[in-house]
């Protein structure tokens, strides 16, 4: 639910959808090719309020960014094709991840295959995060913010953390271990595998009452070894 108290949902194949708790009625928005202000992509990843109470919808399938007008009832895009929109310039990539505004303000967006962008909405310019800024990845999934206002970029090279102020990357971990407390005595070191798993137990037996804990490593190609790394999240039932 957003501020005005406007229901959104996105069923498995995109679209979108808006329940009004007021008016009592639903709004069905789609993706239709002959209507530029129309819905970007019916394939939606995900759905984004920022402080300003703008609702940005992340597309895939090229769908690009798409901000919602609430006065008009629609939208206006951002990505290469819709370039011409105003107060909407082009972002490097049409398949957008993840939208993340920070502490300050400034608002991020992540893109499948054009990398991180910086988002200025007065001027309605997004200004790509380059390679030479430590950010080699095209690929970034999700963006998180910690309580110093850096932020942790997901990618398919691995976890990045991100000097939000500087635009510059600060650490890069790309190995990766898990430990589940009270069930195993040490970590499970998976390398460059971004995912584990347990063999012949049920799931809701190994973790009632323990913490699944996830450690990441610079990339030396010795995995994370005991006492290196960082604990970066810890999943407790």
């Amino acid at each position: 639910m957003d501020r005005q108290g406007i229901v959104w949902t996105v069923g498995n194949t995109g679209p979108v959808d808006a329940w009004d708790s007021f008016a009592h009625q639903f709004t069905l928005y789609r993706h239709n090719p002959a209507d530029r202000t129309s819905l970007g992509s019916n394939s939606v990843f995900m759905l984004y309020q920022d402080s300003r109470n703008t609702i940005w919808v992340a597309g895939g399938s090229q769908g690009g960014l798409s901000r919602f007008n609430p006065g008009t009832d629609d939208f206006s895009r951002a990505g290469p094709v819709e370039q011409k929109i105003s107060a909407l310039y082009s972002v490097y990539s049409d398949n957008i991840n993840d939208c993340h505004e920070d502490l300050k303000g400034r608002f991020w967006v992540s893109t499948e295959d054009g990398g991180l962008h910086l988002f200025d909405r007065e001027s309605g310019i997004f200004t790509p995060v380059t390679q030479a800024q430590g950010l080699p990845s095209g690929a970034i999934r999700a963006i998180q913010e910690d309580d110093r206002g850096r932020l942790w970029l997901s990618s398919d090279m691995g976890l990045y953390l991100f000097d939000a102020n500087d635009r510059k990357v600060l650490d890069h971990y790309n190995e990766y271990a898990y430990f589940l407390e009270g069930f195993e005595t040490q970590w499970n070191r998976t390398e460059t595998r971004r995912y584990g798993k347990y063999t012949n137990q049920k799931l809701e037996e190994m973790v009632k009452e323990r913490t699944l804990a996830l450690k990441a490593a610079k990339g030396e190609g010795r995995g994370c070894q005991p006492g290196q790394g960082r604990v970066f999240g810890q999943y407790e039932p």
